[in-house]
């Protein structure tokens, strides 16, 4: 049987981001999310539509993802859409830290979406082709309309725009992070 390269490169990118978070949110230590270590681990699961979500493993926490994810032609976005999964879990660590410990609903997907485009740009990637793969990848990798706590697509594009915004103004991106999350809360 041929090896996967596809889930290998996804769960590559997923070592890479666990890694960068270690570095930037956990002083080296290990990511964690209630209690288990996020490790690069993703379970295929069956479903047409892209989509992942954090998921316990053997050993830990992984994502268990539906094939359309983790083939998705736009390798940035699908690096996104992994980042967004384990900045659930690196939202544990992060909301704390601002002054948003339990909070719910909206802030805790758009917290998963402007962590997984930090850590992106942290890799290297360019903001403005971060931008760029979101946009043209927003059918696959976002609702067009309000999903649960999932704000709309276009909405959460704006606010990694925003936090790209921020951040050239020299904001931290705790800072940042924290004025988009309050703009939520109304």
């Amino acid at each position: 049987m041929a090896p996967d390269v596809q889930l290998a490169s996804a769960q590559e990118m997923m070592r890479q981001l666990i890694q960068k978070a270690s570095q930037l949110f956990y002083g080296g230590g290990k990511p964690t999310v209630i209690g288990m270590n996020l490790e690069p681990t993703i379970m295929l699961e069956a479903g047409a539509m892209p989509n992942g979500n954090l998921s316990p493993t053997a050993s830990g926490m992984g994502i268990i993802a539906t094939r359309s994810f983790i083939d998705l032609p736009n390798r940035i976005a699908r690096d996104f859409a992994i980042g967004h999964e384990l900045g659930h879990g690196f939202g544990e660590k992060i909301l704390p830290e601002i002054g948003l410990q339990g909070v719910s609903g909206k802030p805790t997907e758009v917290i998963a979406d402007l962590t997984s485009a930090y850590l992106l740009n942290q890799l290297g990637i360019p903001w403005d082709r971060i931008l760029a793969a979101l946009r043209s990848a927003q059918g696959q990798i976002f609702d067009a309309v309000q999903s649960g706590d999932h704000p709309p697509g276009n909405l959460r594009i704006a606010y990694v725009g925003s936090l790209v915004e921020l951040m050239s103004d020299n904001q931290t991106f705790k800072d940042a992070a924290k004025a988009i999350l309050m703009s939520l809360q109304g």
